[in-house]
Formats: structure tokens, C-alpha cells, sequence
């Protein structure tokens, strides 16, 4: 076993008999299993936290949501007996239907109906009515007389049941007034009702005149809507208890504590919400207007189910990540042995004398990719020092002698159209000898130069050109150019103008009427120059105008391949904010716009 590489009897690399590769792969899956059993322990803690922060502040809005109830019946009950004080009408019938018996009651009433004339009389049955219809929940308004000894129900529909004899029904011996409770048993008595089924809120009722006690306004509250309140957490599997002053239970939504004995005042004082009841249950608590204590009791079983179900979906997508791990590190360690041993290959090639042995190069960026480009050069090299040895001197002197003929060619050429101008000028043929040495002047700075000259020179090489052509054409040709003063030296691309001016003589000449027209303008515009080269012909037509902007986009177009040539040249050198673009004038002809920086000449390095 070889500790760099190892093969098998088909000559591959066998990838568990490499140590290098075990130690990797054994290495990587330690760092895995690592990192999962940590983040395990921290994900558990924080699942469990979570659902126990949740399940806590759920059995809180229960409490809260209760709480809320009881004391909107509470502030529904102080409100009505408000609204009872507050019509002088109404409270006086009530002192009276509380201080006398019936058929007095009756008459007083009447004639006090009698002495309204025909307005509106405001008796204790309007209250009631107010009290009925105030809130939903109201089940009964309930009266008691201290005076009469009467409990007197009234029920939505609008009857009511008299209950005479209060204190002898419930204990002859009883000669003070009677208690709440006792009031509350006889109603719930006579209504037949159970204890958990209704909550009851009870206010004196005293004379405006005296302030004397006359009575008891008692209301009845059905739970109905707390069960809605329930209902809407039912999942969470909560209960809620209701105890009154003395710790007695009027309402319990499991019936799991109405006949057990929990010392719930004894935990509520002994410490802060939430209050661990015992090993298996929290509960959160809130004392009412009423003195009425709400308690929500939250499952400690509920935050272990939840929680449970959490972690083991964790876990299970732990293993699902751990065997994606383990997948690409194998496939990751496989891939390294095979271009290993394209790396080793390549070396028994070179061994055997192919010095153009080449290993292709991986996407991957690492240090076996630069080991396989170091090779892939070293290999080059090599091929090359030995073909410098035989090939390099014949190619040098061949070289030398192509340098030197492209630079004989062009100045026999220019030396040539030299001596011809001045021949025409020794004939007396000014006008040749002016042409030769425009064209002569224009085919030198075509070839030598810089690339980036001044405004200045770019318009001295088209006023020689434009000369040539007006030349050629008689006076059926003309030209006019207006140059901004400050910006003769800025920086232009050699020949950027003349290919467009090449353009229309080719293309747009109207060589039947003598007033064809070049006009060239530049000057600065929002921070940038303009250049603009116009003439008066008849112009393009819209959709060609669209397609031939379009085509020197894409660099199509190849009828304007000049224009093509500029704009590219123009957006490579100064970016794609410059450029040339081609319109119709509003008169007639065509107008070519080229937009270029604001920028002085610079040295070519």
C-alpha cells in the first residue's frame, strides 16, 4: 500500500485503501457528527424554552381573556345602576317598588302615570328592559326588598317570579339582613340551576332621599360566553377556574378540581405567575373587580408533547442533513482521487517523452487545480525551449524581414504620391499637386500617430477630405463647420467624424442638383459634446431610421459598418453613456449625433 495513491487490479484508484482519503473522509464525518450533537443540544434547549414560553403566554391570554369578562359584567352591572340613579323617574318607581307591597305600589304608580299627561313614564320595567338589552349575557335582574323580605326575578321575556318570606324559607332565626349567599342559593334554587353555571354581581340599592338601604340589585350572568373564550383555545388543552372570595370554585371547565381540595390562595400569595401548582401544572392567575379570582391552568404535559414532537422532527432532518453530508464528502473525496490520478497519468506521459501532455483544468479553484497548471506550464516551457533551440532563429530572421517590408511599403507609397505632386506642380497643375498632398497628408495620418488627438486636428483631417471630395464633385458639393471655441482641445478618437462624412457621399449624394450640403457642429451640452454632422437630402424614413439605430447597437448592420465601427470604438474608449445615434432633421435630411466625454488630450503610453 502506497501512502500518496493506491490501485486496484483494474488500474483506479481504490478510494477506502488510501489512507490520505480514510484520514479525510473519517476527519470531515467527526467534524459533522460534532457540529450536530452540539447544535442538537442547543436546538432542544431552545425548542423547549420556546414552546414553554408559548404555552405559558397562551394560558396567560386565557386568564387575561376571562379576567376581561368578568370584568365587563362587572362594569355592565355599575353602569346600569348609574343609569338607574341618573333618571330621577325610574329610581324613584324602584325605592317604591321596594318599599311597598303590591297593590300600594300599583296605585302610586298609576297615579303618578295620571300626572304624566300622556309623556313618557320611566318605571322599573323600562330598567329592566335597559338591563336585558345592555348585554347579551344578562340572564336575570334580580330585586330583593329589605323592607318586604321579597325576591323578585325577572326574566327576558318580561314575567317575572315573586319569592316571599326570604327569611323564614331559608332560617327563622335570621333577623338581620340576609346574606349574598343565601340570596344566590334561593335563586339558583328556585331556578334550578347548578353552582358553575351562572355569576351573579349584586349592588345596594339606597333612597335618593335618605341614602337608607332599601334594598338589593342582583344580576345574573350566564358563562355561556366563557365557554366560547375556552372553546377558542380547546387545543391547548387548558383549564379555567373560577373561585369566588373564600376560595370556593363557581366554575371549572374540566370539572377536574370542583371536588378537590387545592389550596390555590395558599400559592397565589406564597409566589410570583406563573405558579408551578404542582410537579405536573402551571397556572397564571388575576383577581377581578368582584374579588373573584381567575385561574388558568396550563399542562406541564402539553410543553413535553409539543416540545417532543419538535425535537424529533429536528432530528429526524438532522439525519437527513447528516447523510447528505456524508453523500457529498464521499463523492467530494472521490473526485479528488480521480484528478490525482489524472495528475499521475499526465507525469508517466511526460516520463515517456509527450512534452505536450496537457491536464485539463478543473472549475474548482484549489491547490490541485494550481498544481495541474503549474504542470500544464512546466510542460510548455519545456516544448518550447526545445523548439527555440531548432525553430526560433529561422522564424526571427522571417519576422525581421516582414517588419521590415511593412514599413517599406507605406513610405513608397507616400513618396511616391511626393513625387507625383511635384510633377503637377512643375506642369503648373496647382490644383492636382494640392489633392496629392491632402490625400498624401490624410494616407501619413491614417498610419502614424496617436489613436486620441484634439478636436482641433480631428477637424483639420476632415476639411482636407471634405476639400478632396469638393474637388471631385465640381461645385455640386459644399460644406460648413462651427467648432466651439473652448473645446478645440478636447480629446476625440482619430477618424470618428470622417466615416459618417464617407457615409452620405457614398450613400446619400444627390449628384443631379448642385446644393448638396454637409453642415458639422460641435459644442458642449450637459456636461458632454455634442457633435452633429447634417445634410439636406431627403432623408430616411422612420422604421429605416429605427433599424439602423438598432443594427449599430448589435453591431449588424453591415451597409453601415463605418457607423458600426464608430459607435463601438467610441463606447469601449469612454463607456456606454457615449456613443452615436442617427435621426431625421426637421426640415429635410438626415442628422447623425456623436456624444463623447469632456476630457483633454492625452499622451498615448
Amino acid at each position: 500500500e502506497n501512502l500518496f495513491i493506491v490501485k486496484n487490479r483494474s488500474g483506479k484508484l481504490s478510494y477506502f485503501g488510501t489512507k490520505v482519503f480514510k484520514k479525510i473522509f473519517i476527519m470531515y464525518s467527526f467534524i459533522i457528527v460534532t457540529i450536530l450533537v452540539l447544535l442538537s443540544i442547543f436546538v432542544t434547549i431552545i425548542i423547549t424554552n420556546t414552546v414553554t414560553n408559548n404555552e405559558r403566554f397562551i394560558n396567560q391570554k386565557i386568564e387575561q381573556n376571562v379576567s376581561d369578562y368578568f370584568n365587563h359584567n362587572d362594569e355592565t352591572s355599575t353602569a346600569l345602576l348609574k343609569m338607574l340613579y341618573s333618571n330621577s323617574l325610574e329610581i324613584k318607581d324602584t325605592i317604591n317598588f321596594l318599599n311597598y307591597d303590591s297593590e300600594k305600589y300599583l296605585k302610586m304608580r298609576l297615579d303618578a302615570f295620571i300626572s304624566m299627561n300622556g309623556q313618557t313614564y320611566d318605571s322599573i320595567d323600562t330598567f329592566i328592559s335597559d338591563c336585558f338589552s345592555y348585554n347579551r349575557d344578562v340572564e336575570n335582574v334580580i330585586f330583593y326588598s329589605d323592607k318586604n323580605d321579597v325576591l323578585t326575578i325577572y326574566y327576558p321575556v318580561g314575567n317575572c317570579t315573586k319569592i316571599y318570606d326570604v327569611r323564614k324559607k331559608m332560617d327563622k332565626n335570621i333577623k338581620d339582613n340576609i346574606s349574598s349567599d343565601i340570596l344566590i342559593n334561593l335563586v339558583n334554587s328556585s331556578l334550578n340551576l347548578k353552582e358553575d353555571k351562572s355569576y351573579y354581581t349584586i349592588k345596594n340599592l339606597k333612597s335618593p332621599n335618605d341614602f337608607m338601604n332599601r334594598g338589593r340589585l342582583m344580576i345574573r350572568y350566564n358563562l355561556n360566553s366563557i365557554n366560547s373564550i375556552f372553546n377558542n383555545y380547546k387545543k391547548y388543552n387548558n383549564t379555567v377556574l373560577i373561585l369566588d372570595k373564600e376560595g370556593k370554585t363557581i366554575y371549572d371547565s374540566s370539572n377536574k378540581y370542583t371536588n378537590k381540595k387545592y389550596n390555590f390562595f395558599e400559592k397565589i400569595q406564597s409566589t410570583d405567575k406563573p405558579v408551578l401548582l404542582d410537579k405536573y401544572s402551571y397556572i397564571d392567575f388575576s383577581i377581578n373587580i368582584a374579588g373573584n379570582t381567575i385561574i388558568s391552568i396550563l399542562p406541564v404535559d402539553n410543553i413535553r408533547s409539543i416540545s417532543k414532537k419538535s425535537i424529533i422532527m429536528y432530528f429526524v432532518m438532522a439525519m437527513i442533513l447528516f447523510i447528505i453530508a456524508e453523500v457529498f464528502i464521499y463523492f467530494k473525496v472521490q473526485n479528488i482521487s480521480v484528478r490525482i490520478k489524472n495528475i499521475t497519468n499526465a507525469m508517466n506521459r511526460v516520463q515517456n517523452g509527450d512534452f505536450k501532455t496537457i491536464i485539463c483544468e478543473d472549475k474548482e479553484i484549489d491547490e490541485i487545480t494550481l498544481i495541474s497548471k503549474s504542470f500544464n506550464n512546466m510542460c510548455k516551457q519545456l516544448d518550447d525551449h526545445i523548439k527555440k533551440v531548432y525553430v526560433s532563429e529561422i522564424k526571427q530572421k522571417n519576422a525581421e524581414m516582414v517588419a521590415f517590408q511593412s514599413q517599406i511599403n507605406p513610405h513608397f507609397l507616400y513618396n511616391t504620391l511626393e513625387s507625383i505632386r511635384m510633377k503637377a506642380i512643375a506642369d503648373g497643375n496647382k490644383e492636382i499637386g494640392k489633392m496629392l498632398y491632402n490625400l498624401a497628408f490624410l494616407f501619413r495620418n491614417m498610419i502614424k500617430g496617436k489613436s486620441k488627438i484634439s478636436l482641433a486636428q480631428e477637424i483639420g483631417y476632415i476639411k482636407m477630405y471634405l476639400q478632396l471630395f469638393k474637388f471631385r464633385y465640381n461645385d455640386k458639393f459644399d460644406y460648413s463647420i462651427n467648432i466651439q471655441h473652448d473645446i478645440e482641445e478636447n480629446e476625440i478618437i482619430k477618424f470618428t467624424i470622417q466615416p459618417v462624412i464617407e457615409n452620405f457621399l457614398v450613400h446619400g449624394i444627390n449628384l443631379d442638383v448642385d446644393d448638396n450640403l454637409i453642415t458639422i457642429n460641435a459644442k458642449k451640452v450637459n456636461n458632454v459634446i455634442k457633435i452633429t454632422i447634417q445634410d439636406n437630402g431627403t432623408g430616411i424614413n422612420d422604421e429605416k431610421i429605427e433599424l439602423i439605430n438598432k443594427n449599430i447597437k448589435s453591431h449588424k448592420d453591415i451597409n453601415s459598418i463605418g457607423l458600426v465601427n464608430v459607435n463601438e470604438r467610441i463606447k469601449y474608449q469612454y463607456g456606454d453613456e457615449f456613443g452615436l445615434f442617427v435621426e431625421n432633421c426637421e426640415t429635410k435630411g438626415t442628422k447623425v449625433t456623436i456624444t463623447i466625454p469632456i476630457k483633454g488630450v492625452e499622451n498615448d503610453v
